[in-house]
């Protein structure tokens, strides 16, 4: 790590100190050569989690309550080719040399190796993947309809301006990913939520953890052999894009279609 480095991040943390007593809503966090992290502060809250009974598209059900009892930072952006490249060294990218794009062909446990090498350098770290009930949460952005800005269209073939105004999918992306932040953003300020690439998420795949009569608190999935993958892709129709929406793969599989998006603890 260069001197520089240390500098900005150390200069990084003690502001994000001094001003906790009204935590900023934004944070950028600078990696050198104009390269940098920009992060969103969430605040506790409830949502509904999962798809409704009237959705007959998606199967991600039971919908069931979940309570956010914590705050957390999510990243404004999906990680970048430059900034994964100003951490590891390299990127993996198949479509390398497009800096601004979201970094892909990433497996999880890579994701964790990048993770662990961007908390060394910026002081005072917790960077980490948000949980799939931070991330759905996120997403929303208080709404609970299928997508962040309404319903989307009535089918995958249909046409949808404002679908096609904040995502990237099969409809219009041309089979490839895309610069992140060129879509219009969810009501909290996070771009390409939905579509572009899909991104990791801490937890292990499995069935929703659901109580009767009370929500479930800060639900993380604990045992399986896959993990979490949200939010759709430049390759998949609408409802795979949507809020509720959950994929999986081995933690060891990189793809073209799999990038990330960085959480962080504010505490």
């Amino acid at each position: 790590m260069t001197h520089r480095l240390m500098m900005v991040a150390m200069l990084l943390v003690v502001s994000w100190a001094a001003t906790a007593a009204d935590a900023p809503k934004e944070v950028k966090i600078e990696l050198g050569d104009s390269i940098v992290i920009e992060l969103i502060r969430v605040e506790p809250g409830e949502f509904r989690m999962g798809s409704p009974p009237s959705d007959d598209v998606r199967g991600d059900r039971p919908q069931h309550r979940v309570r956010i009892t914590k705050p957390f930072c999510l990243a404004k952006y999906e990680v970048t080719q430059a900034v994964w490249k100003r951490i590891m060294g390299e990127n993996p990218s198949t479509t390398e040399n497009k800096p601004n794009n979201p970094v892909e062909n990433v497996s999880w446990n890579e994701c964790q190796k990048f993770i662990k090498k961007l908390n060394a350098i910026v002081l005072g770290g917790r960077f980490r993947l948000p949980t799939e009930a931070e991330w759905e949460y996120a997403c929303r952005a208080g709404e609970s309809t299928r997508f962040s800005f309404g319903d989307g269209p009535a089918s995958n073939q249909d046409p949808s301006p404002d679908f096609d105004a904040h995502v990237w999918s099969t409809r219009n992306a041309g089979s490839a990913p895309h610069n992140v932040g060129t879509k219009k953003p969810n009501p909290w300020g996070l771009h390409d939520m939905h579509g572009n690439v899909w991104e990791w998420c801490q937890d292990f795949y499995g069935p929703y953890e659901v109580a009767k009569d009370a929500a479930i608190q800060d639900p993380v999935g604990k045992a399986g052999a896959d993990r979490v993958l949200r939010g759709g892709a430049f390759i998949n129709w609408p409802d795979a894009c949507q809020s509720d929406n959950r994929g999986s793969d081995k933690p060891s599989a990189p793809s073209i279609f799999y990038g990330l998006r960085l959480a962080r603890g504010t505490e």
